[in-house]
């Protein structure tokens, strides 16, 4: 009868590198690392003259943002969550809200095209500017 162990590599053969967080040995780190920094020093980010120019270059080079994002999962540097969160600059708040409220909350954040907890965080934000 094949052990675990055995289960888990006989998985890991059937599908390489198809499951995101998938343990892969320090040797193949090291390789995926090589690798992704190999594709992002052939590639040259031009300077760019303006913000406009600079946001319109990304789009039309998305090999190079997944090079990014290869050479950074590769260092181990990925995490979840926006990177304040992942820094530590925000702190979890319980409040209690009436229901209609969020209500509210959630039909004029969906207009917006946004989550109603990021458009209260923002309407905290003004309240707190002015």
């Amino acid at each position: 009868m094949p052990s675990s162990v055995d289960n888990v590599a006989r998985r890991k053969a059937a599908r390489p590198n198809s499951v995101p967080g998938t343990l892969l040995s320090t040797s193949e780190l090291m390789k995926r690392e090589v690798a992704a920094r190999a594709v992002v020093s052939k590639m040259k980010k031009p300077k760019f003259a303006s913000e406009a120019e600079e946001a319109d270059w990304y789009p039309a080079h998305p090999e190079y943002v997944e090079a990014l994002f290869k050479q950074a999962r590769a260092e181990g540097k990925l995490g979840r969550g926006n990177v304040a969160k992942i820094l530590g600059f925000t702190t979890p708040v319980t409040i209690r809200l009436s229901q209609t409220d969020i209500a509210k909350a959630k039909l004029q954040a969906e207009k917006k095209g946004i989550g109603y907890q990021t458009y209260i965080k923002m309407l905290l934000h003004e309240a707190l500017a002015k």
